[in-house]
């Protein structure tokens, strides 16, 4: 009788462990998965800035202080992003 309960026991250990298991592979899909997006939608901004379409291109003569204040905003949050993660970045020099 005593070795149903233990058996019992045991039983239900395993399922916790397999439950945890679970937890935690599921936690590290959803770390990994966020990380994948994260670096598509950087490569997505930088291949953007980089390579802009043809009616977003400027010529010199066409850049004005709107433009060079909406790159400073987006620099300022890219870098509020990179200190969430605990990265360091340069300061932007303009």
């Amino acid at each position: 009788m005593r070795w149903k309960l233990l058996l019992k026991q045991v039983a239900r250990l395993e399922n916790k462990g397999q439950k945890m298991n679970k937890r935690m592979q599921e936690r590290a899909d959803a770390y990994y998965t966020a990380k994948e997006q994260i670096v598509a939608t950087m490569m997505e901004i930088a291949n953007r800035i980089h390579n802009p379409p043809p009616a977003e291109r400027k010529m010199p003569e066409q850049i004005v202080a709107h433009d060079i204040t909406k790159l400073k905003q987006a620099h300022m949050k890219l870098r509020e992003m990179a200190d969430i993660l605990g990265i360091e970045t340069q300061a932007l020099e303009i």
